[in-house]
């Protein structure tokens, strides 16, 4: 395996194994308060289904694409190899996605 590879499995163990231990750990906290006695905490507010998840992720794989494509064309107009001209544009318009989709949900809610 080589290098981007292991670092790529090694950050899906690692998210995995966070969510692991936190639904492990709320679960025994539900328990313990079971068990002595204890009220159940008050319940966050009902989940009302809304997609508005899927037009964040939308947006953001449009925001990646759109930094793939202007980082190719910045790159073939300056002619560099070495410079980071991609990378920074795709944080920057997937960033910039995510800000839209913020202020589309946002305006859906007033």
């Amino acid at each position: 395996m080589n290098g981007p590879t292991i670092v790529f499995l090694t950050a899906i163990i690692a998210v995995a194994v966070s969510i692991y231990f936190l639904l492990k750990t709320r679960h025994l906290e539900r328990m313990a308060r079971i068990e002595h006695g204890m009220a159940e905490p008050i319940p966050h507010k009902p989940y009302k289904r809304s997609h508005d998840y899927l037009l964040t992720i939308g947006l953001f794989f449009c925001g990646i694409g759109l930094g793939l494509a202007v980082g190719f064309i910045l790159e073939s107009m300056i002619n560099s190899d070495g410079s980071p001209i991609i990378p920074s544009c795709i944080l920057m318009c997937s960033g910039g996605a995510l800000v839209l989709a913020r202020s589309i949900h946002n305006k859906k809610e007033d």
